[in-house]
């Protein structure tokens, strides 16, 4: 009985632990992007990415449930995302962004590039039959 006492702090610590733990695992990920929204438009800088979100350093703050159109242009990708956190961090802030849908590829010009039309008398390799 006396060892179970002992043991029941520490189980309820791990339990706290766990409780805390986040869902998704984040990637360390640095990249450009910019942020805008009614606010108007300022650059980020990335920290962190996961599935659903990411992590960024700002030089503005935003508010908690802010809806922001983040825009990665290295990677041509952009979304919707809500501010899930915002907390000062080595004189800037750092922002936590929770994705409304997945990133998806923006519809600019190299976008229409790389999906143009193929023309029914384009020779296509990939409609080849094997011999």
């Amino acid at each position: 009985m006396a060892q179970s006492k002992r043991w029941l702090p520490q189980w309820g610590q791990l339990f706290e632990a766990l409780k805390e733990a986040r869902r998704q695992m984040r990637l360390p990920a640095k990249f450009h992007a910019t942020i805008s929204g009614p606010f108007g438009l300022f650059d980020v800088t990335g920290i962190d990415v996961h599935r659903n979100g990411a992590g960024v350093k700002a030089e503005h703050p935003l508010e908690k449930g802010a809806l922001v159109y983040l825009r990665i242009s290295e990677y041509d990708l952009a979304g919707f995302a809500h501010v899930k956190h915002c907390s000062e961090h080595e004189g800037g802030y750092r922002l936590g962004l929770e994705f409304r849908e997945p990133l998806a590829h923006e519809r600019g010009e190299s976008f229409d590039w790389n999906r143009r039309k193929v023309g029914r008398d384009t020779y296509r390799p990939w409609d080849e039959t094997e011999a």
